[in-house]
């Protein structure tokens, strides 16, 4: 049900539409893959089983190419598994990516995706009273139908859900659910990396300074009507400033412009610039960028790239853009930011349980500066 948007947000992080990203496998042609996701063509059994065969068995040649040792590679292989869908795709890849990893996150993405093959498989038997009774699975709370744009409260949209006389009565319920499960799991996600990544800092919503936000007239005046700061490009601020603070052992005293920026973080003006404008910036983009940035750092003191950072600029991008740098129509949907909180706040204990002992990082986040 919810495949097609994490599928979105996948082709954004990678920078590369999903069937391009299969057929660069060898496994199965761009074309074949289209015809299957444009329902054109059905695979058989017997394909999809030689479809999984082959493509576990290039991911073993890819992670044996990339030395990883084989305990590491059966281990990551079996929980890959255990994923079944677009939420849990990522967060393997993150959960990986990092030192320990992010188990609740994964965990959570995991149930997310079972619920999505849940709720599409009772939308394709066109069964209502089935699809609206995953809206009462046990794990799910009112709290995950909240909208602040809406009059009606969380537990009467959840239940307006069992008095849907059509398809199109739970199309809002639907989108608003998608919503609180992605920034509950955005805010478990941000729990986990900053505990382990980010762990002598006081706990605080790290992803929460990645919101997209209307910029203020220079002078501190009123805001410009239509200007929008970008995720990505808080994103490219907040790169700078933690290679500012890991060069001066503080931080800045505002924000950098583009041109101070491109010092700080050691690379060209004019390619900063046009990823700040919206040009597309990808993991491989964000990945060379941060090694370039540290590259002057003796070799056992350079931090490895941050990816969940980047992941959450992509997802709230996508669910809190409207609008593009090319039609100048940019706006932002409003409410995200301060839902965002209430989720974190929640998901602090859950996220705390694989941590050795509860956070107690004592140094300042540059959250004033976001």
């Amino acid at each position: 049900m919810f495949e097609l948007y994490f599928l979105s947000i996948a082709e954004r992080f990678y920078g590369i539409a999903f069937p391009g990203m299969i057929a660069r496998t060898g496994v199965v042609s761009e074309r074949t893959i289209r015809n299957w996701l444009n329902g054109k063509a059905v695979p058989s059994d017997r394909k999809r089983d030689a479809f999984v065969r082959r493509s576990m068995s290039w991911l073993q040649k890819e992670l044996i190419a990339a030395k990883w040792p084989e305990e590491k590679r059966e281990a990551y292989l079996s929980q890959l598994a255990e994923s079944r869908g677009g939420a849990s795709a990522i967060i393997q890849t993150l959960h990986w990516g990092g030192p320990d990893g992010c188990p609740s996150a994964l965990d959570l993405a995991r149930r997310i995706d079972a619920l999505s093959l849940a709720l599409g498989e009772q939308r394709e038997r066109n069964d209502m009273a089935g699809f609206v009774q995953l809206f009462h699975t046990a794990w799910l709370t009112d709290e995950h139908f909240k909208n602040p744009e809406l009059k009606l409260g969380p537990a009467a949209l959840r239940e307006s859900t069992n008095h849907a006389m059509q398809w199109g009565d739970l199309a809002l319920p639907t989108t608003v659910l998608l919503i609180n499960l992605q920034l509950q799991l955005l805010a478990t996600l941000d729990h986990e990396f900053s505990a382990r990544y980010l762990p002598k800092f006081e706990p605080v919503p790290v992803f929460h300074g990645l919101f997209p936000a209307r910029t203020a007239c220079k002078s501190g005046g009123p805001r410009i009507r239509g200007k929008v700061r970008l995720p990505v490009c808080k994103l490219l601020d907040m790169m700078a400033c933690l290679r500012y603070y890991r060069l001066h052992g503080k931080w800045p005293a505002k924000i950098p412009s583009v041109s101070e920026a491109a010092i700080w973080m050691d690379v060209l003006s004019p390619m900063l610039a046009k990823w700040r404008m919206g040009r597309q910036f990808t993991v491989n983009d964000f990945d060379n960028a941060w090694l370039h940035m540290f590259k002057r750092f003796p070799e056992h003191s350079r931090p490895s790239p941050p990816a969940p950072l980047l992941y959450a600029a992509v997802v709230l991008t996508r669910l809190f853009v409207i609008g593009s740098v090319e039609k100048n129509n940019l706006s932002i949907a409003e409410g995200g930011a301060e839902l965002y909180l209430e989720w974190w706040a929640r998901q602090r204990e859950t996220s705390e349980v694989h941590l050795d002992a509860p956070r107690a990082g004592v140094k300042t986040w540059i959250s004033d500066l976001f």
